[in-house]
């Protein structure tokens, strides 16, 4: 599992469709298709369904998402950390 599979599960889950996550994380639409297959193989379970042509969140996605959402957050928070400490003197 990596950052960009991440990347593209947040964005299909924000977007709904493929060819819209796709486009808001600047890749093509088989590259996001590629990124949500492989996160599924390696956590061996669906995190979508699809309901017309729009995809939604299964039991294992909904929970999942709330992990994604923490990593994401933390993510953020490590960045403005090591931003705060920029320009101290620690020598």
């Amino acid at each position: 599992m990596d950052y960009k599979q991440l990347e593209a599960f947040e964005a299909l889950l924000k977007y709904g469709t493929y060819s819209k996550a796709a486009k808001a994380i600047y890749i093509s639409q088989p590259a996001m298709t590629v990124r949500i297959q492989s996160l599924e193989k390696f956590l061996d379970i669906p995190l979508f369904k699809r309901n017309g042509h729009k995809y939604t969140l299964t039991v294992a996605g909904t929970v999942f998402s709330n992990y994604v959402r923490d990593i994401f957050n933390l993510h953020k928070e490590s960045l403005q950390a090591i931003n705060e400490l920029k320009g101290f003197d620690f020598g």
